[in-house]
This record gives C-alpha cells, sequence and structure tokens, in this order.
C-alpha cells in the first residue's frame, strides 16, 4: 500500500511514471491480507508490473480494461480455499478491486467517447483509486479489532477438560470443520484421535496441513487443518501456542485424574482386605479361644471348690473376648448377615435399641463397614450422648445402601473435637461412600451413612 502511493506520486514527474502504481497496487489486491501471493497469482501480479512499466502500451484502454477483468477474476477465484480467517481479508480485496476495475472501465470509456473527457475521465480514475485503497485501509483496521479469534480461543480454552473439547474450540476458532487433533499419550507413546482411538496423524501434503503442538519441548499434540492456514502464520502460531497450553493441562489432568483413580482403588482394596481380616479373626475367636473357654466353664462344674474360685475369672475373659470379637466384626456377620449381628449388639447393649434393617446379603466389606459404623456410633451413643433411646434402620434404593443412627441425647457431636466421627468418614469415603452428621445440641445425633453396593 506505501508502495503504492510512493509510485502514485512519482506519477507527478511525467507520462512515463504515470501508471507505475498499477503493478504495487494490483500486487495489494491480490496478497491482501497475508501479504503473500499464491503461485497461481504470481503471473498476474508479473504481468501488471511489466504493463504498469511499458509506457506506450499502459495508455490503451483496452489493455486496462483487461487487465482490471483479469485481476477481479483472478481475486474472485482466491476467495475459495481461503480459510474463515483469510476469507474476509479476500472478500474486501475483491471489493477493492471491482471498485478500481470499475473506475478503470469508466474512465477508458469516458476517455474514448468524450472529446472533452480526460479530466473527467482522471477524476473518476484517481477517485476509484483512492476509494479502493480507503475500503483495504478501513477494513484492515476492521479485521484488527474484529478478530477477537485468539482472545476468544484464550478464554475457552481455559475450562476444557478432554482433548475433543479443545478440537470444537479449534475449529471455531479456524473457521475449519475439517480439521482434526491427535493427542500424544507421553506413557503409551502413541497418538488417539478425539475418540480415543489409537490413530497417526496423516503427513503434510497438499490436502491438509499438519502443526505439531508442543510444550517444555515434549509433544502434547498434533493439529490437521486447511492448507490455507499456512498463509495465516501469526493466526497459526498464536492458536498454536494457546492449544498446546490447553492440551498439556488436559494431559496433566488427566495424570492427576488417573492417579486420583489408583489411590481410590489402592484404598477400597485396603478397607476390603482389612474388612475380610475382621470377619476371618472374628470368626477364629468364636472357634477357637471362646469355645475352649466354654469347656473350662463345663469342666469346672464338676468340681464345686475350684470352680467357684475360678468361675468369675472364665466369664470375665469370655466376655472380654467376645466384646473383642464383636468389635472387629462378630462371627454372626459373616454367617448370617448385618441384620443379625446388629440385633445381636442391641440386644447385649445397656440402652434401649430399635433396629429396623430391610437388606439382604451385601459384599462382605460393604456389611463389614455398616457394622463398623453402627457399632461405633451405638458406643459414642451409650458413652457420651445420655440417650434413652437409638433406633437403627438400613435400606437400600438402587445401587446405594443407607444406614442411620438416631438417638434422643444430648446432641452437639462435634467432628473437630475428635477423631473418631473423622475415622468413620475416611473408611466411608474409601469405598465411595458419603457420611452426614447433624447433631443440634439438644435435640440429638442422627448419623447417615451411604455406601455403593
Amino acid at each position: 500500500m506505501l508502495a503504492t502511493g510512493v509510485a502514485w506520486g512519482a506519477g507527478a514527474l511525467g507520462d512515463l511514471a504515470l501508471f507505475w502504481h498499477r503493478g504495487p497496487l494490483i500486487h495489494l489486491f491480490l496478497a491482501y491480507p497475508s501479504g503473500r501471493l499464491r503461485w497461481r497469482l504470481r503471473a498476474v501480479v508479473v504481468v501488471a508490473y511489466v504493463l504498469a512499466l511499458a509506457e506506450p502500451v499502459d495508455l490503451h484502454p483496452g489493455i486496462g480494461a483487461a487487465l482490471a477483468g483479469v485481476v477481479v477474476t483472478a481475486a474472485v477465484v482466491s476467495i475459495r480455499p481461503s480459510p474463515r480467517t483469510a476469507r474476509a481479508g479476500r472478500i474486501l480485496a475483491v471489493a477493492a478491486c471491482g471498485t478500481y476495475g470499475i473506475g478503470l472501465g469508466a474512465s477508458s470509456l469516458l476517455r474514448d467517447h468524450l472529446a472533452s473527457g480526460q479530466p473527467t475521465a482522471l477524476a473518476v480514475y484517481d477517485g476509484a483509486v483512492v476509494a479502493s485503497l480507503l475500503l483495504l485501509a478501513v477494513g484492515h483496521l476492521w479485521l484488527f479489532w474484529s478478530r477477537s479469534t485468539v482472545s476468544g480461543l484464550a478464554v475457552e480454552l481455559g475450562s476444557v477438560d478432554s482433548p475433543g473439547t479443545v478440537a470444537v474450540a479449534l475449529r471455531r476458532a479456524f473457521g475449519d470443520q475439517s480439521a482434526r487433533l491427535f493427542f500424544w499419550m507421553p506413557v503409551e507413546e502413541h497418538f488417539v484421535d478425539e475418540q480415543g482411538l489409537v490413530r497417526e496423524p496423516p503427513v503434510a501434503g497438499p490436502e491438509n496441513g499438519v502443526t505439531l503442538l508442543q510444550r517444555g519441548g515434549q509433544p502434547v499434540g498434533v493439529i490437521v487443518h486447511d492448507p490455507a492456514l499456512v498463509d495465516d502464520a501469526a493466526l497459526l502460531d498464536q492458536v498454536a501456542s494457546l492449544a498446546s497450553l490447553a492440551l498439556a493441562n488436559v494431559q496433566l489432568r488427566a495424570q492427576a485424574q488417573g492417579q486420583l483413580r489408583a489411590l481410590q482403588a489402592s484404598r477400597r482394596r485396603i478397607v476390603s482386605a482389612a474388612a475380610a481380616e475382621q470377619l476371618a479373626l472374628g470368626a477364629q475367636l468364636e472357634q477357637g479361644p471362646q469355645r475352649r473357654l466354654a469347656e473350662v466353664a463345663r469342666l469346672l462344674e464338676g468340681h464345686e471348690q475350684v470352680s467357684t474360685a475360678l468361675s468369675p475369672y472364665v466369664d470375665s475373659a469370655r466376655a472380654s473376648l467376645h466384646e473383642f470379637a464383636n468389635g472387629i466384626g462378630p462371627a454372626t456377620l459373616g454367617r448370617a448377615g448385618l441384620a443379625e449381628a446388629l440385633d445381636e449388639v442391641a440386644r447385649a447393649f445397656p440402652v434401649d435399641v430399635e433396629v429396623r434393617v430391610a437388606l439382604g446379603r451385601l459384599r462382605p466389606e460393604v456389611e463389614a463397614l455398616a457394622y463398623f459404623v453402627c457399632s461405633e456410633a451405638l458406643t459414642n451413643a451409650g458413652k457420651y450422648a445420655a440417650a434413652t433411646r437409638i433406633g437403627v434402620t438400613a435400606g437400600r434404593v438402587g445401587d446405594i445402601v443407607t444406614v442411620s443412627i438416631r438417638d434422643d441425647g444430648v446432641g452437639g457431636a462435634d467432628e473437630s473435637a475428635g477423631s473418631g466421627i473423622r475415622g468413620l468418614r475416611d473408611r466411608v469415603e474409601a469405598l465411595g461412600g458419603e457420611l452426614e452428621l447433624h447433631s443440634p445440641v439438644g435435640v440429638g445425633t442422627e448419623l447417615t451413612v451411604s455406601l455403593p453396593v
């Protein structure tokens, strides 16, 4: 555009330089807005420069009109392969080119058909040149201020959570619905497509452009796009940089989620193993030490003097062992299920406990955890709540088991005041469950646990 202005000013030096401006002007029309010419348009520009310098030839009206027609046609044809980001600029170039062509044709007609048409023809031509250049200048400012592609993409990519959503944002930014994204899997060391299928991205060629996305020198993905986007290098670089950052974040998020899933699975395995060990130990205690103590008590029955001295110790040992076995998981739980085990606890509890359990058999670790929660809640209610009545309910809706322990005690239970409730919460959450504590002062306490089955 600057060269056009300088060449036009040089036209005041004489007829030799009168049409020098046509070369850079037509170059501007066909290279706008990127400044780079497609190889098919270079011949037209070369012809325009040659005719601009050929002073006797460029005065011929037919040559000017023919040149204007060729340039307008070339500009129109160049719109089609342009991506959306460049297409608006090409349309402006066609509009400016058409304005110039109309002015050139009109000035030629005026000069040939009117005896005094030279001043009018010159005014029309000059007006067309000025109008076409103003159109490009204003359009360039409009494109600059209206190009919110990169800023909008930056905002959009800030909340993406998968390669698929990054690909959708890229298509919108490029205006290229054929654009594809391939995501690099660093652990497996291969690319996957937007559906997560293992795919190797195509190589660059006349049918598609390929842009490698990197972060910290490491590949994070590949964009396969319209090769015309290479003409808008600034946009391609900016979008590629944002996409690299977004994919790196997706990669880190995927790794973090994978580690979290592994940690949760590990916690579930630990809780399940502990529950199985507790049930096995409870059964061993019932089958071993408790049975032997019962046999000792039977043998003592025939020796009154010895029985009187030893029976209290035997009974105390049996009671302590029974309490310990119930604390880690009674044999009844593994043999008969949660309902029987809780009924057994309720019968031995010093406070009135109403048990309502509408459940069949569950996985051992779920039954063991539900029993442990109830046992701990009952113990706490007996020690601290001054309750006179406790209700224990358990039921299942779909894939969720809900266990609730409610008392009429003093309330005011605070999870932060001790480790008991926090320990229960940790064990419940390890199996993917939830724990809720509701304990207003003076009203009582309700502890509710939801466990997936």
